[in-house]
């Protein structure tokens, strides 16, 4: 990436931040007057609706993040510099969140104890969303994946049949993505070509993608490779 590229991501992502922020103050605003007319302000019900509130807020930033970026740049730079992005909105809302906590009375630390247990989760959660990401800015650098032309004129071309309903390049997309995250949580530990290939049919047959073999065996030959050069 160059330094133009990274100052208009740069741009981008504190804008981004800019406006989460503002949406989580807005929306715990509200909440805090919705509970306190409620005679509910300090109760574990509010820090579940802030938990939640932020939650859903962290998961459009980091869609936004990701849309707004990937059409400047598209690499494991660009990838870094969201993740840090998204980190610091992470501590943003825990803090948010420890407010809330303190609104509650001594009597009440095993709602505080489950209201941290709710932020983890959702910590978490926020930081899954933004790792199945993580392919879609690597694959560029590492992997390129044209359609295979063929040398000679076959009058039996492979067969692709979108059945899902968008474009098949957004479909490819996130079989990559999928496949990324099946790696970096360890639920695919292939042994050979076969298992990749397989894992990538499966996940085209679950999302109604129908393509042809030649296909998904060149898609899972390259990733295959590449695994077994980082090694």
């Amino acid at each position: 990436m160059d330094q133009p590229s990274r100052e208009q991501v740069r741009l981008i992502l504190d804008d981004s931040v800019i406006r989460a922020r503002k949406a989580v103050d807005t929306r715990i605003r509200k909440i805090y007057a919705k509970y306190n007319a409620k005679g509910l302000l300090k109760s574990g019900a509010t820090i579940k609706a802030v938990v939640g509130a932020a939650e859903e807020i962290g998961s459009d930033f980091i869609k936004r993040c990701v849309d707004d970026v990937a059409p400047v740049a598209k690499d494991s730079e660009a990838f870094a510099m969201i993740k840090e992005a998204v980190e610091g909105f992470l501590k943003f809302i825990a803090k948010k969140v420890d407010s809330t906590a303190e609104l509650l009375s001594d009597s009440e630390q095993r709602i505080m104890d489950s209201a941290e247990t709710l932020y983890l989760e959702s910590e978490r959660s926020l930081r899954r969303q933004l790792e199945i990401h993580r392919f879609t800015f690597t694959v560029p650098q590492g992997i390129t994946i044209p359609q295979a032309t063929p040398s000679r004129p076959t009058s039996t071309p492979t067969v692709v049949k979108n059945k899902g309903g968008k474009p098949l390049a957004a479909h490819w997309d996130e079989m990559w993505a999928a496949v990324a995250v099946m790696l970096y949580v360890g639920d695919l530990q292939p042994k050979s070509q076969a298992d990749v290939e397989r894992a990538m049919k499966d996940w085209l047959s679950k999302n109604d993608v129908d393509v042809g073999d030649t296909a998904v065996r060149e898609r899972a030959r390259r990733l295959w490779r590449r695994l077994r050069e980082a090694e």
